[in-house]
């Protein structure tokens, strides 16, 4: 049975937090920052677009009745769920943590994560493969499109940050799809150095916004308190999520692999996309604070997921995978 380990990107996500929290930019320095996190933003999506296979992707969704029910997950179930979960804990944590609580569930699929965990539960990992993939693409364009329809009534999305996310995220992914069959092979040979990349990046975003969010005293109007029930709302998010994810594979007659499939992939969200989109979309405070729940989920996800993961390998996958 493989065993998770602590990952030093989660190390370093924590750092970086600490270290923002605890030394604040100047004004001047926190705009040379905000500079350079766009650019490095912008190079990240287009190196996606620029490793990703497309056409490996289409060939997939042949097995359109799975890939459906993950996108499913992702982009309907999920939301829904989020917005429930943000609704109950709002009067609890804030207006705040629950908009992050509530953002969360927009995000799209995360491909590491997903495939590392359906391999070690013994699952379809050719279609997990595929499900994150067309996950990241899609989430490029429907999350901000369900940002708009969650939240742009009450005030927090509006026309510009969402022109921010065009031109920071979703042209370079495009202009790197267009020259992934020039380019792709020799980005994909890199690819411990695109993930190092992957990772600096992140670990910025998280410095900054919580620099940031102390620059601003984002933190005075949160309790300790309001943290911790956070935490249990984000539980509570994933335990949901999990549950419907798990058994909607029964009535769908999906053999275990699938269902693994479902679980792992439907259930995840990517921190890698979900900051760049918060901090296009929304405010520096705003982004600060969301940022928050975001963190805590990815964390938490991975923590759940492997348990879980390991627990469907050692007595669910050997009775099925004998059939």
């Amino acid at each position: 049975m493989q065993r998770f380990k602590i990952d030093p990107f989660i190390i370093g996500i924590v750092s970086c937090a600490v270290l923002g929290l605890i030394i604040p930019v100047p004004s001047a320095v926190a705009k040379v920052l905000d500079e350079i996190k766009i650019w490095a933003i912008a190079l990240l999506f287009f190196l996606y677009g620029a490793r990703l296979r497309s056409r490996d992707v289409l060939k997939e969704l042949r097995s359109w009745k799975l890939q459906g029910a993950i996108l499913l997950a992702t982009f309907a179930l999920c939301p829904l769920l989020a917005w429930a979960t943000s609704t109950a804990f709002s009067p609890l944590v804030g207006h705040t943590l629950a908009l992050g609580l509530l953002f969360v569930g927009l995000l799209p699929s995360t491909v590491q994560s997903s495939v590392t965990m359906t391999s070690i539960a013994r699952g379809n990992i050719a279609a997990s493969v595929c499900a994150a993939t067309i996950s990241t693409i899609a989430g490029v364009v429907l999350t901000p499109l369900l940002a708009l329809l969650f939240l742009g009534q009450g005030g927090q999305i509006n026309a510009s940050g969402l022109v921010d996310v065009f031109v920071q995220i979703v042209v370079p992914f495009a202009l790197g799809q267009l020259v992934e069959p020039k380019v792709g092979n020799y980005v994909r040979r890199h690819k411990m150095a695109l993930r190092q990349y992957d990772q600096a990046v992140i670990w910025l975003i998280v410095f900054a916004a919580m620099s940031e969010s102390m620059r601003l005293h984002v933190w005075t109007a949160v309790k300790a308190w309001q943290i911790g029930l956070m935490l249990v709302a984000i539980v509570v998010e994933l335990a949901l999520t999990l549950a419907c994810t798990w058994y909607l594979g029964k009535p769908l007659k999906f053999a275990y692999g699938d269902r693994v499939s479902l679980l792992m992939c439907g259930s995840k969200k990517s921190l890698t996309t979900g900051l760049p989109l918060a901090g296009a979309m929304f405010s520096p405070a705003m982004a600060a604070t969301v940022a928050v729940p975001m963190i805590c989920f990815h964390q938490l996800q991975l923590l759940i997921c492997s348990a879980l993961a390991s627990w469907l390998e050692a007595h669910i996958a050997p009775t099925q995978t004998s059939e």
